[in-house]
């Protein structure tokens, strides 16, 4: 394989070189030398005179640009300077500011301690408002509470009360037993719309005496039409028995106990309106007396 073309051409101009100088004498190859000396110093002298001038070059455009940097040096410090100068100035200015804040804030903490000096006094006054409202609504209260009881012992003082009394059962042989009841108005007022209704109840059967199988009275028995009581007056009622009395129909009413029994229901209101009911049971004992049931039925209450 054959060399490449560009290597075998330095060879060769190598060796053309060295037979060239090999021949060569003493004073040919010392003028051969001088005279490559000269062109390289030469070479040398044309390299320093341009480098030369680009360093004289970059010295003079350098100059301008210092001085151009001085200027622009001398424009900033002098804008530092006008800021500096504002800056002190504002700085005094919020000095300021902050003082007269201060002053402000001074004032109106004083002012505050003031408001709250004058909370405190209006919530005491409030206080003492209240605690006058709450005694004068409970002093009214009071004076109401006893209006009331005075209108309702008033009343209670002058209201009608009528009151029952049983006479005597009659017995006799061969008649009806006969027993007058006799009410009467107790109270200081006229009682109106006066309604009565009177139940005898008489004999033994399977459910026991009279006494015993007694019902409270009421008026839904009885059809009374209302009358009028004033105070003081009475009157009086007679219950007859449903048949007449035989000698062992009088022997057992004297020998049992509450073979005869009477109840009784009224109802009647004063001038002012207030409704009162009186119930009454009466029974007639052995000695021939009138004793009250011995349970609930005998009473006066106002309904309203």
């Amino acid at each position: 394989m054959s060399p490449i073309w560009p290597i075998s051409q330095i060879k060769r101009k190598l060796e053309e070189r060295k037979a060239k100088y090999k021949e060569e004498t003493p004073a040919d190859k010392a003028a051969r030398r001088t005279a490559t000396a000269t062109v390289w110093i030469a070479a040398f002298t044309v390299v320093l005179a341009i480098v030369g001038s680009i360093t004289l070059y970059e010295v003079y455009e350098g100059g301008a640009d210092t001085h151009d940097l001085a200027v622009a040096a001398k424009e900033q410090a002098g804008a530092a300077k006008a800021l500096a100068d504002s800056t002190k100035d504002l700085a005094d200015r919020m000095k300021d500011q902050a003082e007269r804040t201060r002053i402000i804030s001074e004032q109106a903490v004083v002012q505050a301690k003031a408001a709250q000096s004058q909370a405190r006094a209006s919530i005491d006054q409030v206080a003492k408002l209240e605690a006058g409202v709450k005694e004068t609504h409970a002093l009214a209260n009071a004076a109401r509470d006893s209006l009331e009881v005075t209108r309702e012992n008033f009343i209670k003082d002058q209201a009608p009360v009528v009151w029952v009394a049983p006479q005597d059962v009659k017995l006799e042989e061969g008649k009806r037993l006969l027993w007058d009841i006799q009410f009467s108005n107790f109270g200081r007022s006229t009682a109106f719309q006066l309604r009565s209704c009177f139940h005898l109840e008489f004999g033994i059967t399977f459910q026991g005496t009279a006494l015993s199988r007694v019902q409270a009275p009421s008026l839904q028995t009885c059809a009374p039409i209302p009358t009028i009581l004033p105070s003081g007056d009475k009157q009086y009622t007679t219950l007859f028995g449903a048949n007449n009395l035989s000698a062992s129909d009088i022997l057992a009413i004297n020998t049992i106990v509450g073979l005869v029994v009477v109840t009784v229901i009224l109802e009647y209101e004063d001038k002012s309106g207030h409704f009162y009911r009186t119930t009454f049971c009466g029974y007639r004992t052995l000695g021939g007396g009138i004793a009250t049931c011995p349970n609930s039925l005998t009473d006066i209450v106002q309904l309203k």
